[in-house]
């Protein structure tokens, strides 16, 4: 269920989008970009009403041939600091008979992703510790296609098809560690420059798995459910 949280925080902003809808719409203009930061921020509200805005990552233990690391306490969370990121985003109306379509190609990011977990590693005779990191990002962009669509032959009959999610910028990492120490100090050097240095090469790999996991039926049949639910109530 952890995997899909921000899926599904993105899809909760589209819900309450779809609720304030009445005719064809391309969000673009002063006026329906003013009305969607006000659907975003009653988004945030529900993230945090529904306990979605933060969530665990299962701890883990590697052990390789002159130690052991252990990773434990992970947190990825403010889910709900989700935002547009330019003025021109696609969310369209249409009706074909009976149904209605809902077309949306949206940029979003989230203003103020954190990471918090704790690290602990055992290198032999060499160095024994433990360490706390915080990861901070504000400058992540991603982009959501896909089509809901509503059968009103058949009240409460809902579908949705997510085309694709993909990220396009990841932005600045922030990397604190903890306590202050001289190796801590190095640490931190070096999971900066290496990582924000790395993730902008990797997007196109990370964007494959992504296609992967969003085509995964059950996440799809979770997703779908909640988006549903979410409309018809």
């Amino acid at each position: 269920m952890a995997k899909a949280c921000v899926p599904f925080a993105v899809v909760i902003f589209l819900l309450i989008h779809l609720q304030g809808c009445y005719s064809s719409t391309a969000v673009g203009n002063k006026d329906n970009i003013e009305f969607v930061k006000k659907l975003i921020k009653n988004t945030s509200y529900k993230l945090r009403e529904m306990k979605m805005d933060h969530f665990r990552i299962p701890g883990y233990k590697i052990n390789f041939f002159i130690g052991t690391m252990e990773v434990k306490d992970a947190v990825i969370g403010n889910l709900s600091s989700l935002a547009l990121r330019n003025a021109q985003q696609k969310f369209k109306k249409t009706l074909i008979d009976v149904a209605t379509l809902y077309d949306f190609d949206l940029t979003l990011g989230l203003n103020d992703l954190v990471g918090q977990l704790a690290f602990k590693f055992d290198i032999g005779f060499l160095y024994k510790g433990s360490t706390k990191i915080k990861i901070l990002n504000s400058e992540n962009t991603l982009n959501f296609k896909g089509q809901i669509t509503l059968d009103g032959e058949e009240p409460g009959s809902c579908s949705i098809n997510l085309y694709s999610v993909s990220i396009l910028k990841t932005g600045k990492f922030n990397i604190f560690l903890a306590p202050e120490n001289a190796v801590n100090t190095v640490l931190t050097y070096l999971l900066n420059t290496g990582l924000n240095e790395l993730l902008p090469l990797v997007i196109p790999n990370v964007n494959i798995l992504i296609s992967a996991y969003i085509d995964d039926d059950d996440f799809m049949n979770s997703f779908t459910n909640l988006i549903c639910s979410a409309i018809v109530s």
